[in-house]
């Protein structure tokens, strides 16, 4: 996956690639501060393996470490938000078949940096 930077005029910087490997596919891309630090976090579904996975952005474009949280469905969209009242950012990966859905609850534990 490659990142462009806005140069806020209307060009771009040259591609970032934060994570790739010649067999894996990505979908289901949402771009939210999921931990808690000011700065845009990555969240997306990979295949091969079947994951919901996580970059963390420290605000300057800087290579981060990527969590990843594996699940056995294929997923479509991934929704986010505080879905249990707690005041962090979790995951809600909508499974096709069959039908249902996957909740990943953000305990804080998952994303701190090391």
């Amino acid at each position: 996956m490659g990142i462009m930077f806005g140069h806020g005029n209307g060009s771009f910087g040259d591609i970032m690639k934060f994570y790739t490997a010649a067999t894996r596919t990505y979908s289901a891309i949402v771009v939210v501060d999921f931990n808690d630090d000011s700065h845009l976090d990555i969240v997306f579904y990979r295949y091969d393996p079947e994951s919901v996975d996580i970059l963390l952005g420290d605000g300057k474009g800087q290579r981060q470490t990527l969590f990843s949280v594996e699940i056995c469905y294929d997923v479509a969209p991934l929704l986010v938000g505080d879905f249990n009242g707690d005041g962090d950012q979790d995951i809600i990966s909508i499974v096709l078949d069959p039908p249902s859905f996957n909740v990943l609850l953000n305990t804080s534990g998952c994303c701190t940096a090391q």
